[in-house]
């Protein structure tokens, strides 16, 4: 695969997860239970994740002994993960909720290519990835700022709104 297929690639999937996510959330509103819904969500990808590993023929199950046992935590992470965003993107909107884990994974990631962590050798942070981060952080506090911006500019027109039909209701006829 191409450089440039790669990275569409990645793209189109950071479009989905742009809007499983948030359907997670929605999930959860219509079950009354994120926590169902969080269950409900890994339930459903580990079936399709054995149904895959079934027909690709791709063994592994004789490694499992030599795995790293602190590896296999990696699914509480993942419930962690799709648990707070089934929680948050509500609270906060999708938009924000994204920047966020955006921002978090640019941190995660340089810290680690720093210090050589799960790469084949160390990335020291420099002065134009530190400004690629500041510009991630700068854009959650700009999307932010818009997001509570147009929140309020809809609850003052919802307010002039429900005033104009309740003094409509109440006028003398």
């Amino acid at each position: 695969m191409s450089t440039t297929t790669l990275y569409l690639l990645a793209l189109v999937v950071g479009v989905v997860a742009g809007v499983y996510l948030p359907l997670n959330s929605r999930l959860s509103e219509q079950l009354g239970s994120p926590l169902l819904a969080t269950s409900i969500f890994f339930v459903v990808g580990a079936a399709t994740a054995l149904f895959a590993w079934t027909f690709a023929g791709q063994g592994g199950l004789d490694r499992l002994p030599r795995a790293d046992p602190y590896l296999f935590g990696l699914g509480i992470v993942s419930f962690g993960i799709i648990l707070c965003a089934t929680l948050l993107i509500p609270k906060m909107g999708a938009a924000a909720y994204f920047v966020c884990l955006v921002a978090g994974q640019v941190i995660a990631g340089m810290t680690l290519s720093h210090f050589g962590v799960l790469s084949p050798q160390p990335l020291p942070v420099t002065p134009v990835k530190l400004i690629g981060a500041m510009a991630v952080i700068i854009g959650v506090l700009l999307i932010r700022y818009a997001e509570e911006s147009q929140l309020q500019a809809g609850e003052t027109s919802t307010r002039t709104t429900a005033l104009a039909a309740d003094r409509e209701v109440r006028r003398p006829r």
